[in-house]
């Protein structure tokens, strides 16, 4: 019986022996795969901030562009100030881009008052552009660009989009392909952005000069329904009462 036990008492340590070093190993692997992801996106967040060291920064005000689209208009960006605008820089040439077509082309028709502008940094010839356009069906304004545009504004990589809010201020940007999604989270976001900095302005105001927080929540919703557009309303809302919030829990 004893030996018999002592068997059992053997084979049960040796079952959790093999289950301890194997979890052992499990969790070696899984240590191993989650250092390597890690080294995989610094090395990918390091090219692209090196290869977006020379953008037009996030937070400035916009360099001023004026092109002229395919039917000769010309298009300043100075004359889109109170209206988020995104400006997409690509080429015929990148591949990329014309993966980016449609959902650019679904952008445009949702985008309410928001504007889009598609420049194309080969934009010489017009006649071969136009007629580019014209097969691919690009149902957004594209503007004729070259290179000393995109040296303007820091651009080596194809396609590079920049949002800017109303004020025309480059709230943030994109290197390379991205989504319909990241594309309208962005242009809201832009929207949104002199919104928000509004509300920092009305909240300062209202507590330098003594306004109590409920007066302060009153005129930012009245900012707030002064959006020209539905979707800039509940975005606009949804920001302020927000901002309003944090006005309630602050002294007055």
């Amino acid at each position: 019986m004893g030996d018999e036990a002592d068997q059992q008492q053997s084979g049960e340590g040796g079952e959790a022996a093999a289950r301890g070093l194997l979890w052992r190993l499990r969790q070696s692997r899984l240590l191993r795969f989650a250092g390597e992801v890690a080294l995989v996106l610094l090395v990918v967040g390091g090219v692209q901030a090196w290869r977006g060291r020379d953008l037009a920064a996030d937070g400035t005000p916009a360099p001023d562009l004026a092109l002229r689209d395919l039917q000769g208009n010309l298009h300043r960006l100075s004359d889109y100030r109170g209206r988020p605008v995104m400006l997409h820089f690509w080429a015929t040439w990148c591949g990329v881009c014309r993966q980016e077509f449609g959902a650019l082309n679904t952008v445009e028709a949702e985008r309410g008052e928001a504007v889009l502008l598609a420049v194309a940094e080969d934009g010489d010839d017009a006649a071969a552009l136009r007629t580019f356009v014209k097969e691919r069906g690009l149902t957004y304004p594209v503007l004729r660009g070259s290179d000393s545009v995109s040296r303007q504004w820091g651009i080596s990589v194809f396609p590079t989009t920049f949002y800017l809010d109303r004020e025309g201020r480059i709230v943030t940007h994109q290197m390379g392909m991205t989504t319909r999604w990241s594309m309208r989270f962005w242009l809201w976001w832009a929207a949104a952005a002199s919104s928000r900095s509004a509300v920092r302005r009305i909240g300062a105001m209202n507590h330098g000069n003594g306004v109590r927080p409920a007066k302060g929540i009153v005129r930012i919703l009245s900012r707030a329904v002064q959006q020209p557009s539905e979707s800039e309303y509940w975005s606009g809302v949804f920001v302020t009462l927000a901002q309003a919030a944090v006005l309630l829990w602050s002294p007055a």
